[in-house]
């Protein structure tokens, strides 16, 4: 890659054919890609390198461009259509994604960047596309490692942006070692123009003060992007590491209950490294909480503090309530901040599989022949009536309890599925299992399935 092996400031050297083939190689098994092109330099030198690399590799997936009209500034329209331009002499078929509705006053670059995700994200799951393909250089990943480090960011914070982020789509980066100064040498070597963002010079957004700086730190060679963005690199394969250990302690030391809670005994717990324990802690945050955050890693630490000094009985974070017993450690969901809107299932064909909470997978089976199912949870059901079968058992810590999904006909709870409960007035021919976790359920032992 140009420049990318050396820790000092170079020249910009444009790249090659042979380069682009390398950095290209990630895109080689899927059917149909989609580059993500505003116009700026780095997003048109890959629709360029990938227009060039699609006409002479073999087994190339079919491209799409995709520009966002985001409507922040006067133009963008034009900017959108002189993208469309070049897209269409390196002939690649591109299409405008308008972002319309009210735009944001504050935080407006983090907001811009969701939506253009979001869109790009929608337009790829209505067109068979597999994953977007985004310009980030070496360059925007030091940029973000300085911003994290100057936040004290811990070692997944200062690993930076992701090549391959399976979150967004997937969101693929190709450049992540290449310069933008090579980038735009290579399009000044073809001829080929790019726009200028006025914001891209705007030293009120944080990122372009730093960019500004890292800039000055490279022109006096006392700092390079390719360096931070090799030690990024370096940082990522130790994250890798960390998370591989800590998959294995969640296996070996959790136990799943399909009732929607999970156990882990509290002198093993305390005896793994400080760094897996807080990753420990953070995945079942995540798993029991319903949430993809786990809360910050300051509350991560606060957490595992409480936990080592035997203070109090319980705690909440992300969502999730974690209670501390003599000899264990219980997570679960907090019922107060389940927001999980009623479900109506009835009169649907065949089965009918769905996510609750984020938590726990339900499917039913017969649904057709019966009206007014709904599930809702338990602290939600104002009379739950006094059926026998219809107890919490007394293991069952009483915030799991008041946080389980209940199948209601009417104003009648019928079953408590997570628990295999069926009440009286259960229907024949009705059929219910759930499955916990919903979310990475791998990384706890599996789901567990329970049928009411």
């Amino acid at each position: 890659m140009p420049a990318a092996d050396t820790g000092r400031c170079s020249g910009p050297a444009a790249v090659s054919d042979s380069e682009a083939d390398q950095l290209f190689e990630c895109l080689q098994g899927y059917g149909h890609v989609a580059l993500a092109v505003s116009g700026g330099s780095d997003s048109v030198a890959l629709l360029w390198l990938a227009g060039r690399w699609a006409k002479r590799a073999p087994k190339v997936p079919r491209l799409s461009v995709l520009t966002v009209d985001h409507g922040l500034r006067a133009g963008s329209g034009e900017e959108a259509a002189r993208v469309a331009a070049w897209a269409s002499g390196l002939g690649v078929a591109h299409h405008i994604l308008t972002w319309t509705g009210r735009k944001p006053q504050t935080a407006i670059q983090a907001e811009a960047r969701a939506m253009r995700y979001k869109l790009m994200a929608e337009w790829c799951a209505g067109n068979d596309c597999q994953a977007v393909v985004t310009a980030h250089t070496a360059d925007d990943q030091a940029e973000t490692v300085l911003m994290r480090l100057g936040r004290g960011s811990g070692v997944d914070g200062l690993a930076g942006i992701m090549e391959i982020n399976p979150d967004l789509g997937p969101a693929i980066r190709p450049f992540l070692q290449v310069t933008r100064d090579s980038l735009r040498a290579t399009l000044k070597a073809a001829g080929q123009a790019w726009l200028e963002d006025p914001s891209n010079s705007d030293e009120a957004f944080e990122r372009v003060r730093l960019r500004n700086r890292l800039r000055q730190a490279c022109l006096d060679e006392d700092l390079a992007p390719q360096s931070l963005a090799l030690s990024a690199k370096r940082v990522r394969r130790a994250r890798d590491a960390l998370w591989h250990y800590t998959d294995v302690a969640l296996r070996q030391l959790v136990t799943t209950e399909p009732a929607g809670y999970f156990r882990v005994e509290t002198d093993a717990l305390a005896d793994l490294p400080a760094e897996i324990r807080l990753r420990v802690l953070g995945r079942l945050i995540v798993l029991s909480g319903g949430s993809w955050d786990a809360g910050s890693l300051a509350g991560l630490e606060r957490l595992d503090s409480w936990l080592l000094d035997g203070s109090g009985s319980a705690r909440t974070l992300g969502g999730c309530r974690i209670v501390r017993r003599k000899r264990e450690i219980l997570a679960g969901r907090e019922p107060g901040r389940i927001s999980q809107p009623v479900m109506n299932v009835s009169g649907r064909e065949g089965a009918v599989q769905e996510i609750w909470d984020r938590r726990f997978v339900i499917e039913l089976q017969g649904l057709q022949s019966f009206s007014g199912l709904r599930i809702l949870t338990l602290q939600e059901v104002a009379d739950p009536g006094d059926a026998p079968d219809f107890r919490r058992p007394r293991e069952l810590p009483a915030f799991v309890w008041n946080g389980l999904p209940v199948l209601v006909q009417g104003d009648v709870v019928i079953a408590v599925p997570a628990l295999g409960q069926k009440c009286p007035g259960f229907p024949d021919g009705l059929r219910i299992r759930t499955s916990f976790p919903a979310a990475m359920p791998d990384l706890a032992k599996g789901p567990v399935d329970t049928e009411a």
